[in-house]
């Protein structure tokens, strides 16, 4: 019964958003399989389900199956990877090394676990590995973005960048594209990972927030985008998203990229010339860093805040 039940939810919703059983499945599963499984006779993967389910906007934990030995085994790693990861990036460079192996070893152990046919899981690894780097030769941005495209490409074999609003897409590919404007960042890039940043979060405030993979990647988009149009001097537009950046930290309890948020509208409203809320701004954003333990940013924004606005923090 559980398996027709879903099977209709996206069978629905599929029709609602004018999707074929070939375009739902395309680099996740077969056509077959999707009719199938709308029939309720087949039960995909768990991952495979998830998959489908973001594709279409609606939350991938509404799957609750029996999950086979493999896949609670692979659920368990992607979890420790997830832990692993916030406090990688966290953490400083000196203690960042040995956070990176961990989770290098993760990734190996899921790779030796998951199905040859496994495209979901390949992209995940891939992903990761770009995100934190490799321990022995950090990528290059180029090299970044190589494999980036790589891995979003075994699931959605047509994509391109200036066409993002034309496909549906599973969380694990939203962190790809989002990690794809980054890299462009890095190469100096800027104008590229504006136009990227921008239909992504068109394509997220549009299809909404369904989940906390979702939800991160709309404040760290957020974050990242706000700051490149600030650096592009182009300050309303920056204040415009760091405020929906912000607005959405709060409303989801979700607090990671908020110092960085409100450093950015510190920064917009300094060289706009707004003094006063610059200052408000700037300490939010410090005691923010400070209760979360963040030693990286900390000296950076109290040396800025000192050269800017002439203020001491003591404490």
């Amino acid at each position: 019964m559980k398996e027709i039940f879903l099977g209709n939810v996206i069978r629905q919703r599929r029709l609602d958003l004018g999707l074929t059983q070939e375009q739902l499945g395309k680099g996740i599963c077969e056509q077959a399989t999707i009719c199938r499984f709308e029939k309720g006779t087949q039960t995909p993967t768990h991952n495979r389900v998830k998959a489908l389910l973001q594709r279409l906007g609606l939350p991938g934990n509404r799957y609750f199956a029996f999950l086979s030995k493999n896949e609670e085994m692979a659920e368990m790693l992607r979890n420790d990877i997830r832990k692993l990861e916030v406090l990688f990036h966290l953490s400083n460079d000196a203690d960042r090394s040995e956070i990176r192996a961990h989770i290098w070893s993760k990734l190996y152990e899921l790779e030796n676990i998951m199905d040859q046919d496994d495209q979901i899981t390949r992209q995940y690894i891939l992903y990761n590995r770009v995100s934190v780097g490799c321990p022995i030769k950090p990528y290059d941005p180029a090299e970044q973005i190589t494999i980036l495209m790589k891995a979003i490409r075994l699931t959605v074999p047509r994509f391109e960048m200036d066409a993002i609003h034309s496909f549906h897409f599973s969380d694990d590919e939203l962190n790809i594209i989002g990690l794809l404007a980054y890299s462009y960042l890095e190469m100096g890039q800027n104008r590229t990972a504006i136009s990227i940043y921008h239909q992504l979060f068109q394509y997220m405030k549009k299809n909404g927030l369904q989940s906390q993979s979702c939800i991160r990647l709309f404040c760290r988009i957020a974050s990242h985008y706000a700051r490149t149009l600030c650096a592009e001097r182009r300050y309303e537009e920056s204040i415009e998203i760091a405020e929906l950046g912000w607005n959405a930290c709060i409303e989801h309890e979700h607090y990671l990229f908020l110092p960085s948020l409100l450093t950015t509208l510190a920064s917009c409203h300094y060289l706009k010339g707004n003094t006063d809320q610059s200052t408000a701004f700037y300490y939010q954003a410090y005691y923010l860093l400070k209760s979360i333990k963040d030693e990286r940013f900390l000296p950076i924004l109290k040396e800025e805040i000192k050269e800017r606005l002439n203020l001491e923090i003591l404490y």
